[in-house]
Parts: structure tokens; C-alpha cells; sequence
């Protein structure tokens, strides 16, 4: 990942469908939400036993390490401080996508807000 430009078309469309993945709740009915996280845990399985990581991180950083993460790397660089990868990970992963759905369901289905999209 050295020698790597930090914000490059990759980047900037790596960091929009991560910000249009947490806005999912507002923009689409829970039951795409639903979808939507399924397919990423879906996507995640089968990228990361066939390459081993995220194919938006291969084509951005020009590896092929099953370490390379654009956390990873953006938090490290520019945080000023050590991220706990290990920790990392285990919240985008298993915390970030299912407090998605959560939020969906609350906002949609308790509190009766309409998704603004569909």
C-alpha cells in the first residue's frame, strides 16, 4: 500500500458506497436494508476466501495482502494514532451491519418514518 494516491476516483467511489451503505435506513424500505446487508455478508464471505479481502481495496491499493484495509490505512494515516485492527474489524463487521438493519427497523417500523427513495 505505499507509494499509494490518497484520493483517486477509488477512493472517492469506495467512500461513497460506504456512505450510501449507512444511509440505507433514510433512503430504502427496511426490507432492502435487509438485503443490501445480507448481500455484503455475502460479498464478504465469498471475496474474502477466494482473494482474501475487499475487491474496492484490491483495484485501490494494488495488493493482494489479506491485511490491506481502507480503514486500516485512512485511520493509521491520518488519525495520528495506532488503530486496533483486530477490534476494528470485528465492528465493521459484526457491529456496523446489523446496528443498519437496526436503525432501519426502528425508524421505519416503529417510528413510521418513510424511507425518502424507496
Amino acid at each position: 500500500m505505499k507509494n499509494n494516491k490518497d484520493f483517486g476516483p477509488i477512493f472517492f467511489f469506495h467512500t461513497s458506497l460506504i456512505i450510501l451503505f449507512w444511509l440505507l435506513p433514510f433512503l430504502v424500505n427496511w426490507k432492502l436494508v435487509l438485503l443490501s446487508v445480507s448481500l455484503y455478508y455475502v460479498n464478504h464471505f465469498i471475496w474474502k476466501a477466494t482473494y482474501g479481502l475487499c475487491p474496492l481495496t484490491m483495484i485501490e491499493f494494488k495488493t493482494k495482502d489479506p491485511k490491506a484495509s481502507v480503514w486500516d490505512y485512512y485511520l493509521d494515516k491520518y488519525s495520528g494514532r495506532k488503530i486496533n485492527k483486530k477490534r476494528l474489524h470485528f465492528i465493521l463487521f459484526w457491529i456496523v451491519p446489523p446496528t443498519i438493519l437496526f436503525v432501519s427497523l426502528v425508524w421505519q417500523i416503529l417510528l413510521g418514518f418513510k424511507p425518502l427513495l424507496f
